[in-house]
């Protein structure tokens, strides 16, 4: 089942939000450069969540046609033999 567009911004957001939070926790940068950096860092791993909660696309090829059906004007001459001589033939559909 597709994920909905609200699934993935919020699994986008809180990625991002938890990364930046770890980044600036163990580098203890304390300059605008640094963190700066961290967050764009923390962006994109919080794209790339996003996009691996995205639905998948399949390029299958389309289910093929059904095959057309037998003619209405079909005789029990047009039938098949049966496989054994001891089973019952029964009249085509109209005969009588």
């Amino acid at each position: 089942m597709p994920h909905s567009l609200a699934a993935r911004v919020c699994t986008g957001t809180c990625t991002v939000v938890a990364t930046t939070l770890v980044l600036l926790a163990v580098s203890g940068a304390t300059a605008f450069p640094e963190i700066a950096l961290l967050v764009a860092l923390s962006v994109a791993v919080g794209a790339f969540a996003a996009t691996l909660v995205s639905p998948r696309r399949t390029t299958s090829a389309p289910a093929p046609a059904p095959a057309p059906a037998a003619p209405a004007t079909a005789t029990a001459a047009d039938a098949e033999p049966l496989p054994e001589a001891g089973y019952a033939r029964l009249p085509a559909p109209g005969a009588r």
